[in-house]
């Protein structure tokens, strides 16, 4: 916990820093972005991020409703309108399956 106290202090003091130098490039008022940086403890489960991998394949498998490597994409009206087979004969599959969720994305 005193070293997830630390780490923040010295990120906050560094995103200070750098906005003192850098200012005019920062936007300002309501139409500023913002964002959060969340740091998390997970000194209890340090495992289970180490697991799971980041691949475009892990996140199909995790969120789509896939069978014996069969995509059925459903319509607005819950019809299926075609099969997706996910396996070497599906070209854009076999190049994204092994890549990181973020360079897949793009």
């Amino acid at each position: 916990m005193e070293n997830n106290s630390r780490l923040a202090q010295l990120v906050q003091r560094n995103l200070d820093l750098y906005k003192q130098e850098h200012v005019q490039a920062m936007g300002q008022g309501t139409e500023k972005d913002r964002s959060q940086l969340i740091i998390l403890d997970r000194s209890f489960d340090c495992v289970t991020p180490l697991l799971h991998e980041l691949t475009f394949q892990a996140m199909a498998y995790d969120l789509l409703d896939i069978d014996n490597d069969t995509y059925k994409p459903k319509s607005a009206d819950g019809s299926v309108e075609q099969e997706i087979t996910l396996d070497e004969s599906n070209e854009l599959w076999s190049e994204l399956r092994h890549k990181n969720i973020g360079f897949a994305s793009q």
